[in-house]
C-alpha cells in the first residue's frame, strides 16, 4: 500500500485529483470551486482515504486475514481505558512506518469499530 505523508507528495496527488476532477466535470472557470466538484463527484481527500486503508490493514492483519505477521505487542487491557479500546497495542518498532503512523488511530477506534464481525462492517464504521 503506498502512503504518501510528506506535504508535498499530498500535494501532488491531491492537484492530479483537483485536475481530474475539473476534466470530468468540463468546468475549467477559475471560480469554479473545486471543492464543490469534490463533492459532487463523492470523491474523499487523499489523507481521508489513506487513514481508512491504514485502517482497513491494521484490521485484516490484527484478526490475521492476510498473511503479514504483526509486529507490535497488545496492551491487552482487560477494561478500556477512557482513551484506548481493549484491543489497544503498544508501538514497539519505528522502522516500519505503518505502524507508528497507525497505531494510535487504532487505539482510540471505538470498541464496537475494532470488534466488527468482518472488513467490510469495519470499514462502513470508520467511514461514517
Amino acid at each position: 500500500m503506498w502512503d504518501p505523508y510528506t506535504v508535498g507528495s499530498i500535494k501532488k496527488i491531491e492537484s492530479v485529483q483537483r485536475r481530474a476532477a475539473r476534466l470530468i466535470l468540463g468546468q475549467y472557470r477559475r471560480t469554479s470551486s473545486v471543492n464543490a466538484m469534490l463533492t459532487r463527484l463523492n470523491w474523499e481527500p487523499l489523507a481521508s482515504r489513506q487513514h481508512a486503508a491504514r485502517l482497513l490493514m491494521f484490521y485484516k492483519i490484527h484478526y490475521g486475514l492476510v498473511a503479514t505477521p504483526m509486529p507490535l505487542d497488545i496492551k491487552l487491557h482487560p477494561v478500556p481505558t477512557r482513551v484506548e479500546n481493549s484491543l489497544a497495542y503498544h508501538v514497539t518498532i519505528t522502522f516500519i512506518l505503518f505502524f507508528p503512523r497507525t497505531v494510535h488511530d487504532w487505539n482510540i477506534l471505538p470498541e464496537a469499530v475494532v470488534r466488527a464481525s468482518s472488513p467490510e462492517v469495519f470499514r462502513g464504521m470508520i467511514h461514517r
